[in-house]
């Protein structure tokens, strides 16, 4: 009785496990690829937050209660944290096109592990952070003003 019973447990998880290693969704296109999207395609698959020069994927959902923003003036920096089904690797080339696009200059970054790529505009500072969670992708869009030099 026992093995009969642990056979029909195994039988459920086994198709459970499954079914949801099916909804995981498959990539279009080699993960190593980047592609520059048109103007009107890239509309409907980007949206800007609070940062009018920071493109965001609409597969990623903006986590609002881990996000804060700091207005000053004219000073604008914070914290946006999203998570969403994207794989990791198209994420960071995303980032690493469309901020280019948006003006910003490529400092550095690190890739594979957490990626983290850092950009920069005269006046401010943006660090990109992704990570693979397995089930969704984590992603966290930090930006400050740079220092004030004194004179």
């Amino acid at each position: 009785m026992k093995r009969i019973t642990f056979a029909v447990i195994m039988s459920a998880f086994l198709m459970l496990v499954s079914a949801c290693a099916e909804n995981k969704p498959k990539p279009t296109k080699p993960a190593n690829s980047v592609s520059i999207s048109k103007p009107s395609e890239e509309q409907k698959t980007t949206t800007y937050y609070d940062f009018n020069d920071i493109p965001v994927p609409t597969e990623m959902k903006l986590i609002t209660n881990k996000s804060f923003l700091v207005e000053y003036a004219n000073l604008k920096g914070g914290i946006m944290h999203f998570e969403g089904r994207v794989d990791a690797l198209s994420l960071f080339n995303f980032f690493y096109v469309g901020l280019q696009k948006e003006g910003w200059n490529m400092v550095g970054y690190f890739k594979y592990g957490p990626y983290i790529l850092l950009m920069e505009k005269p006046d401010r500072v943006c660090v990109v952070r992704i990570e693979d969670s397995g089930w969704n992708t984590k992603l966290e869009i930090w930006v400050t003003p740079k220092g004030l030099q004194q004179q």
